[in-house]
């Protein structure tokens, strides 16, 4: 009879098991780069992802007419560490090698801003005749904190490479909203959203 009820659990647990999954993804997003880390919960067509984030520096970042566009920049530990949502949605199984999904994916993140420019501040010769006439200054600006929610739709792609290991893929885009905390700093005109896209490519384990 024991032997029985063991079988039991072990059947159960591994029931259980079987629908989830767990991957890491390199991420290339409108606030910068990231590497993430998901647990997956699959039902049916659907599978739901929740984890954390870890943002990388972006050490040079000299902005032209994009004021949010990679430059999220932490400059405190914490800062580095965000959140993201995952769903999916199956729309195409190439026997259970080559799996499709529509996907929407929302990244949470708290950072400051960072720009790098140069300001003249003399002149080399006495009639200047162009921008190379003159000594320049290099000034690094560091705005914020902003909380900032990134939302993108789009296509998802599940290669697996063995029976458990699995190769992501993720291309969409989308909406990025924010939200600027630092009561120095006043922006003007530009609203509090921009559009934004997602790259991604990963490894996963399926369980």
């Amino acid at each position: 009879m024991k032997y029985y009820f063991v079988i039991s659990i072990a059947f159960i647990c591994n029931t259980s098991l079987s629908q989830f999954q767990i991957e890491s993804n390199f991420n290339s997003v409108s606030t910068g780069r990231n590497q993430s880390l998901l647990l997956n919960y699959k039902k049916d067509k659907l599978q739901f992802g929740l984890g954390v984030k870890y943002n990388f520096n972006k050490l040079v970042n000299f902005p032209q007419n994009v004021f949010y566009k990679k430059t999220f920049y932490a400059i405190t530990p914490t800062e580095h560490w965000g959140a993201e949502i995952n769903f999916k949605y199956k729309i195409l199984n190439l026997k259970n090698v080559f799996i499709a999904h529509l996907f929407f994916n929302s990244q949470f993140t708290k950072s400051h801003t960072r720009f790098e420019s140069y300001y003249a501040i003399g002149q080399l010769v006495e009639n200047p005749s162009s921008e190379f006439d003159y000594i320049y200054v290099r000034h690094i600006n560091e705005i914020g904190p902003f909380l900032a929610f990134e939302n993108n739709i789009g296509l998802a792609f599940e290669i697996f490479l063995t029976k458990n290991i699995f190769f992501s893929q993720k291309f969409g885009l989308g909406v990025l909203l924010f939200k600027n905390l630092d009561k120095n700093t006043t922006i003007i005109g530009s609203g509090n959203w921009v559009f934004s896209e997602m790259l991604s490519f990963g490894l996963g384990y399926k369980f």
